[in-house]
């Protein structure tokens, strides 16, 4: 039902409906012991209305700060509240989204983002090409790889960077979101939207960078989220460069901190320099960190918790 953002009523009742139409289709395949995930702020009444062993919610961001109104805020921290009290386990990606969330439930356990460790450790093969739109820009190439999200990009940042190094190439890879205007580096040459890629190319597209950077808005879905770009150059062997948020924070041998233009640049630089750390040993630092490790992480949680 639309409205589920403005108003638990709405939400309410989308999830009893929805109860309905899962039971209904549960039994239709057969099945019997259900554990019942879920990653939607907004499902505590499918939760209570559905029967099963264990109930999970999973949460990857602060869908409040995504409203537009203080009142849309409230609503969506009630439905989330509302979400985590009616599971029996929640997950969340940082411990800065786990934290509100102990106070409905305190079942509630840190499993951060993660790679495929392999598959973007791939950009250190020498077989791997570079594919001619990075491979024929100038070095060096600084790089980000993800959404063109109007949350996520620091248009201010990323244009005052390459103005202060105009030899520069900074390369943004990825999807452009409803929202974003890549207009906006039109009178900045050395900025190079190169839009979305094949997936199977993205550690080519990684082996042609220098370095890759996290050059978010500090808000507050950054300093509370987790960011697999951070995992995904590194297992790449990248150098990474980013705002000061969880990620950064917790892999702070790894990743140069930086907040304005002056600084970022600079912990470029440093980084360009620095040879304390191989591509190799940044690669080796993620095998902890592949999603296969994760889904252990939680295992062991569900595991304890069943027992």
């Amino acid at each position: 039902m639309p409205g589920q953002s403005r108003t638990p009523v709405a939400a309410h009742l989308s999830g009893r409906l929805l109860a309905v139409l899962a039971r209904r289709e549960a039994r239709r395949l057969g099945f019997r012991k259900i554990c019942l995930w879920t990653f939607m702020y907004n499902s505590g009444a499918l939760l209570e209305a559905f029967p099963a062993e264990l109930k999970i919610y999973e949460n990857g961001d602060d869908d409040a700060a995504l409203a537009s109104t203080d009142a849309q805020r409230r609503t969506v921290r009630q439905l989330d509240a509302e979400t985590c009290r009616a599971s029996d386990l929640v997950f969340a990606v940082t411990e800065e989204l786990c934290a509100p969330r102990r106070k409905s439930n305190p079942a509630t356990f840190e499993v951060n983002c993660a790679a495929d460790v392999g598959f973007f450790g791939s950009a250190l093969n020498p077989a791997t090409p570079v594919p001619g739109s990075i491979a024929q820009l100038p070095k060096p190439v600084i790089g980000y790889v993800g959404g063109l999200d109007p949350w996520k990009i620091d248009v201010p940042l990323l244009v005052a960077m390459a103005r202060l190094r105009p030899a520069w190439s900074i390369v943004l890879v990825g999807y452009v979101w409803f929202g974003f205007d890549r207009s906006v580096f039109n009178d900045v040459p050395n900025i190079h939207v190169l839009g979305p890629q094949a997936y199977a190319d993205l550690p080519g597209f990684m082996k042609g960078m220098d370095v890759g950077i996290m050059p978010f808005p500090l808000n507050d879905i950054t300093r509370n989220g987790d960011a697999l770009k951070c995992y995904e150059y590194l297992s790449a062997g990248l150098p990474v460069v980013g705002r000061d948020v969880p990620v950064a924070r917790r892999f702070s041998g790894l990743v140069a901190i930086a907040n304005t233009p002056d600084a970022f640049v600079a912990a470029c630089e440093y980084v360009l320099a620095d040879a304390t750390m191989s591509p190799a040993g940044r690669h080796e630092a993620m095998l902890a960190h592949d999603w296969s490790r994760r889904i252990e992480q939680k295992i062991e949680i569900i595991s304890e918790f069943m027992r």
